[in-house]
């Protein structure tokens, strides 16, 4: 396997954690260009007003407009860990009974996920299923928290780019490796209920070190975690095992 990589003239990785694993296998760094893993989230940036707007109206419509709600986006699989949060809840609602739980998207699971949060808590634990084009970013932006406790992908950068805590379980990669503990956003050891409610009641419950934390998530992905960028640095690669030797396009 190292040799199979080895033959390559350059290598484009998703994450540092991407690098780490292609030196480990004896690749050299200096032929590889680690290009961020994101989505383009400057109609974030650009649109956010109109897509809060639309988030307040979603969650008026589900009648979930007092207390603090949770949200996870994320295909209904097994390895995305759903009920984890729904096994949390008793211990969630008795801190705090004005929570609320939204779990956004459809899957295998859905209906499994579905009759599970109906038996758990009607009144306060929605699943929308598969939601129009849009309504994604609607719901995070009308979230006070996501939380994500199983595989992670690019939800967690639409979430940061908004400003929202995001909780994510410990899992290694380059789409959770921009979540770091108590810098971007909070991590708990994957499968742990009890370490999972905790760090969430703990989120809420500290407001300056919140607010500290989703500054500066907003500024990574605002500065640094960027489509521009990702883009810059594949090009940077693909020029460089073409043996261009022009200046890299801004």
């Amino acid at each position: 396997k190292s040799r199979l990589y080895r033959r390559y003239d350059q290598a484009i990785c998703y994450g540092q954690s991407s690098l780490d694993e292609l030196k480990g296998l004896g690749f050299p760094a200096e032929r590889a260009v680690v290009a961020q893993n994101t989505i383009d989230t400057r109609r974030i940036f650009d649109r956010g007003e109109e897509i809060a707007a639309r988030g307040r109206q979603l969650r008026a419509d589900a009648g979930l407009v007092d207390g603090k709600m949770i949200i996870c986006v994320g295909r209904m699989d097994p390895e995305k860990r759903h009920r984890d949060l729904l096994e949390a809840w008793p211990t969630l609602i008795k801190a705090d009974p004005a929570l609320s739980l939204v779990l956004v998207s459809g899957g295998p699971l859905l209906e499994e996920i579905r009759a599970q949060a109906k038996a758990t808590d009607p009144d306060r634990i929605l699943v929308t299923g598969r939601v129009p084009e849009g309504d994604d970013y609607a719901w995070i932006a009308a979230a006070d928290m996501a939380v994500y406790p199983g595989a992670v992908g690019l939800a967690i950068n639409q979430t940061l780019a908004f400003g929202k805590p995001v909780l994510i379980a410990d899992e290694w990669g380059s789409d959770a490796e921009i979540v770091r503990h108590g810098q971007t956003g909070w991590r708990f050891p994957r499968g742990d209920i009890d370490a999972m409610a905790k760090q969430i009641l703990d989120v809420f419950a500290g407001d300056e070190q919140r607010a500290a934390v989703m500054d500066t998530a907003v500024t990574m992905m605002r500065d640094e975690v960027t489509i521009e960028n990702m883009v810059k640095n594949i090009d940077t690669a693909v020029r460089r095992a073409l043996g261009d030797s022009r200046p890299d396009t801004e």
